[in-house]
């Protein structure tokens, strides 16, 4: 191995590289996380975040209630979800 060490704005290393916001780009890596990630993240040390707000959609909604004990009825979640874009 080399004893070069990545800079820390080279996108496999970088803080937000695993970032996912975009309703798309989340319910995407819900769904398989190799569409956006193409390897473990756990290999350099990062982990997943999921941002979350008025462009998610009900898959990120969800996920994030279930995320802190929730396991709504996607009825209700979609309410959530409503409540979540009218801020």
């Amino acid at each position: 191995m080399s004893e070069l060490r990545p800079r820390s704005f080279k996108p496999v290393v970088e803080l937000h590289a695993f970032m996912q916001g975009p309703r798309m780009h989340v319910a995407a890596v819900l769904e398989n996380t190799f569409t956006y990630e193409v390897y473990s993240l756990g290999i350099v040390g990062q982990e997943r975040i999921m941002k979350f707000g008025k462009r998610n959609g009900l898959k990120a909604i969800m996920y994030a209630l279930r995320a802190v004990g929730l396991d709504l009825l996607s009825e209700v979640a979609q309410e959530v979800l409503e409540a979540v874009r009218a801020l």
